[in-house]
């Protein structure tokens, strides 16, 4: 009978451990803030690259801050830009400019999926013409059309603004503006 007891007990602490261990893995997960191309703030550049190669992107240029990616197979895409912290190599945000052709029931889906994905909009900024998701105190998701016409997405993280600011070519500052000033490097 005392084996039995002592069974029941080693069985209610495993069972503590499992419910720890689910919460734990659930916290993680909730951290994760997997957005559009299953890209998660956080996740190492060498994971970013695997999933967009995975889905037909392959890396075509790069800084030591930011890697462009293009497709020959979607159709949809122009390019998906990673920034990525230099010292840690993790993502800190991404960019993805689809292409202007798409139309506007393509775009509709685009936002309907962000919907789906983050909940919905927290914020429409009239000046800016910009939906705003805020994902947490530093993360904030802006999509909104560049000047050619294209829907775009940033995945913004505002403790790393000088990753931020779009280039032609490495070096150079982009002349278009597609990111909001607001969110420029000043």
């Amino acid at each position: 009978m005392g084996e039995y007891y002592i069974l029941l007990i080693k069985v209610d602490i495993l069972k503590k451990i499992l419910f720890i261990l689910i919460g734990l893995m659930m916290m993680v997960g909730l951290n994760a803030q997997v957005g559009l191309f299953e890209l998660a703030y956080d996740m190492t550049l060498e994971e970013a690259d695997g999933i967009l190669a995975l889905m037909g992107f392959l890396p075509e240029e790069s800084e030591e801050d930011a890697v462009k990616y293009y497709s020959d197979l979607n159709q949809f895409v122009s390019a998906i830009l990673v920034f990525v912290e230099p010292n840690t190599k993790r993502v800190a945000g991404w960019f993805v400019k689809y292409n202007s052709e798409n139309g506007e029931d393509n775009d509709h889906l685009t936002i309907s999926r962000i919907a789906q994905m983050h909940g919905k909009t927290n914020h429409f900024d009239e000046e800016t013409q910009q939906l705003i998701w805020f994902l947490t105190d530093s993360r904030t998701l802006h999509v909104m059309y560049a000047a050619d016409g294209s829907l775009t997405a940033l995945y913004y993280n505002s403790l790393f603004p000088e990753l931020f600011t779009m280039r032609e070519k490495p070096g150079d500052e982009i002349k278009e503006d597609i990111i909001p000033e607001s969110l420029q490097k000043k």
